[in-house]
């Protein structure tokens, strides 16, 4: 029997951190065109932050405040559509490898699209089969 939590029967090394003391930013700025006077618009301006290992950081706010966008920077992705992107990403004071940080870490993205009338397993269960590959039968997604 496969037990995450207690690391017992299967390989959760990537669960496990060893290496990694800090993670950190500074200087985030983005800024895109602004839609209708086609000027540069600042969306993040000198955003600043540090998690240390064994801590939990929330990042809060209203929707459009940038919270996604700050993500998407920290997680090496593209912030938006030919964003100006200026960041300085650490990982034990050192600049963070982009390779590296994508073998190391995961960001899942918020989903708002969710039927309120399905239970939570149906829910991820439905997520789960539409993203199962064309080569998985569908006596085999059912099974999943």
């Amino acid at each position: 029997m496969s037990d995450v939590e207690k690391m017992i029967g299967g390989d959760y090394s990537q669960l496990t951190n060893t290496n990694t003391r800090s993670f950190g930013w500074k200087g985030v700025t983005v800024s895109v065109k602004d839609r209708q006077s086609q000027q540069p618009k600042t969306i993040l301006s000198d955003i600043n932050g540090i998690v240390k290992a064994g801590e939990l950081l929330a990042l809060m706010g209203p929707s459009g405040s940038g919270k996604s966008t700050l993500l998407n920077v920290l997680a090496h992705r593209t912030a938006a559509l030919s964003a100006n992107v200026k960041a300085a990403i650490y990982m034990n004071g050192l600049p963070a490898n982009p390779k590296t940080f994508r073998r190391i870490s995961a960001y899942v993205e918020q989903e708002d699209a969710l039927v309120g009338s399905l239970t939570v397993r149906e829910t991820l269960n439905f997520a789960a089969r539409l993203s199962l590959p064309k080569s998985v039968s569908t006596l085999e997604r059912i099974q999943r």
